[in-house]
């Protein structure tokens, strides 16, 4: 009963990486301000006009190939998973940016210098576009995200390369002995893919705690239960026997 309760909790962990049913949602996005492509939407709303979250939701580029909507009204896919890695590293991507969100975001991205939220934006364009499970996919140097070469903003900056190699070195370590089934228990973190597929796919974050569906498992009798259930019946069954031979008056 235990390895079956687990086995659905696995599933669910991997078919719900966000707290909605995949859903179109509808509305208003503009840039934080931040060097990243970042934006905030507090009006996201699904078809049937229920508003996604009553807290502002931060939306974060994963897709370094493609841009980020313009300020104003915009659509997405919610609820997008794996698809929204555009890189070979699937569920095990959806991991990676839950694990790189709980661990990083306060540091680098709210509370960090331009440099360091420079930095994290890398961190999850390596996720999305080059990750593949392994440790020698994490390349400062390789593939699409490439902050030691092809960074605009900070290019030879000595905090913004302090802070990329200190984050990459942490996804080397970490990232390939991550399990896929891994959640962020800190934040509700969804993946969308914008309905225009020219545009990113991006990570969206509520500061709130998920709340995470407990299966319902129903209780299977213990042997001693059964026994106990077995020994009622057959008290009742020589009880009724002994009621039919009594002679009547």
């Amino acid at each position: 009963m235990r390895k079956t309760a687990t086995s659905l909790a696995v599933a669910l962990a991997l078919l719900a990486p966000g707290w909605s049913m995949a859903a179109p949602l509808t509305g208003t996005v503009a840039w934080t301000g931040h060097p990243v492509y970042s934006q905030i939407s507090t009006d996201l709303r699904d078809g049937a006009n229920q508003l996604y979250s009553d807290l502002p939701v931060l939306l974060i580029c994963l897709d370094h190939g493609t841009n980020m909507p313009a300020d104003g009204p915009t659509s997405f896919f919610s609820a997008a998973g794996a698809s929204a890695i555009r890189g070979p590293a699937g569920a095990a991507g959806v991991a990676a940016v839950h694990w790189l969100i709980d661990q990083h975001y306060l540091t680098y991205y709210k509370n960090g210098s331009g440099q360091q939220q420079r930095a994290f934006q890398y961190a999850l364009w390596e996720i999305g576009n080059d990750y593949n499970g392994s440790a020698a996919s994490i390349d400062i140097n390789l593939g699409s995200s490439r902050p030691a070469t092809a960074d605009v903003v900070y290019p030879g900056d000595p905090a913004f390369i302090a802070a990329y190699t200190a984050l990459y070195q942490a996804m080397v370590a970490a990232l390939p002995s991550l399990p896929v089934t891994y959640r962020s228990q800190t934040y509700t973190l969804d993946l969308f893919n914008n309905q225009d597929p020219t545009l990113q796919s991006m990570v969206a974050l509520v500061e709130r705690a998920p709340v995470v569906a407990t299966p319902t498992v129903t209780p299977v009798p213990t042997l001693g239960q059964w026994a106990l259930v077995l020994l009622s019946g057959l008290v009742a069954a020589c009880a009724f026997r002994g009621l039919r031979r009594t002679p009547t008056a």
